[in-house]
């Protein structure tokens, strides 16, 4: 539940810290801030000390999913630069139904009636929630049809993404003899390596002087609390099933469209609302199916 709460702050801060930065560049930034949170984390608990633990297998699957959680995130950030919190965070969180489905597929999860009826109530809450909202960033119609087009593809494409980088980070902290921490650290260095070749590659690292004190501010809590988010989601995948797990996590998404109304005025129309319920309840009985 901690990294449910820290997941929606650090969307809602990264929402504030895009206003002028470059999604890559933003996304870069704020896994520095990340790496950093973790080493400081790594050093005081002495984690490095079980660096021997990790075998061939659990560097390769850390390394796999550190590359799609790279990718996962770029195209998030794109996403959220270009639309809001309300549309972009349900399907983002609204990847664990194809998580589960990688966890019935890959990782031998069983499910019951209670967990298929709450993945079909969660896409038909994702799908409300998505579904006729204006883009008030453009007012010309062609643009915006544009505009709706490639964030939705972005948000897609993040979302099956993220739910491959679950079920690897799962496979890559189940020797239990591996250290959570350490295992995140390194999945964030990989991170870190493949944002910035991202960064360097489309020549956006030359902005980086245009960022003013504000989004400084709000990337770098952003960083923060995606660190808090990461420390707390690895270490309930190294004791839980990734299928408990990952739907307790992404309650963060109730969450998230709350504080994007309060701090971001973000509107919720009804269909939103009831779309918002319907992903509580669908969470809910993916929960009650687990138990």
């Amino acid at each position: 539940m901690l990294a449910a709460i820290f997941s929606a702050i650090g969307i809602i801060l990264a929402k504030m810290g895009l206003k002028k930065v470059s999604a890559n560049l933003a996304a870069g930034v704020r896994t520095i801030v990340v790496l950093i949170f973790l080493g400081l984390i790594i050093i005081f608990n002495k984690d490095y000390q079980h660096i021997n633990n990790i075998t061939k297998h659990d560097y390769l699957f850390t390394v796999l999913s550190g590359i799609v959680s790279a990718l996962s995130w770029l195209f998030f950030f794109q996403a959220l630069k270009i639309s809001s919190v309300n549309k972009v965070a349900p399907i983002d969180k609204g990847n664990v139904v194809l998580t589960m489905i990688f966890g019935f597929l890959f990782l031998k999860d069983e499910y019951d009636i209670y967990i298929i009826i709450g993945m079909i109530i969660m896409i038909i809450g994702i799908v409300l929630m998505t579904s006729d909202k204006k883009d008030e960033q453009t007012s010309d119609d062609k643009q915006q049809k544009k505009c709706i087009d490639s964030w939705l593809v972005y948000a897609l494409i993040a979302a099956v993404l993220a739910s491959a980088s679950n079920i690897l980070a799962k496979v890559s902290v189940s020797n239990e003899q591996v250290n959570s921490n350490l295992s995140l650290t390194l999945r964030t260095i990989v991170v870190l390596i493949v944002t910035w070749l991202a960064i360097l590659f489309k020549k956006e690292h030359k902005e980086i002087t245009n960022i003013n004190l504000k989004s400084w501010f709000f990337l770098g809590m952003t960083g923060l609390s995606t660190g808090a988010w990461w420390l707390f989601y690895f270490k309930a995948l190294k004791l839980a099933n990734a299928s408990l797990v990952i739907p307790i996590e992404r309650l963060s998404v109730v969450i998230t469209i709350i504080l994007s109304v309060i701090f971001l005025k973000e509107k919720l129309n009804r269909k939103g609302i009831i779309g918002i319920i319907l992903i509580t309840i669908g969470t809910s009985l993916l929960l009650v199916g687990k138990i």
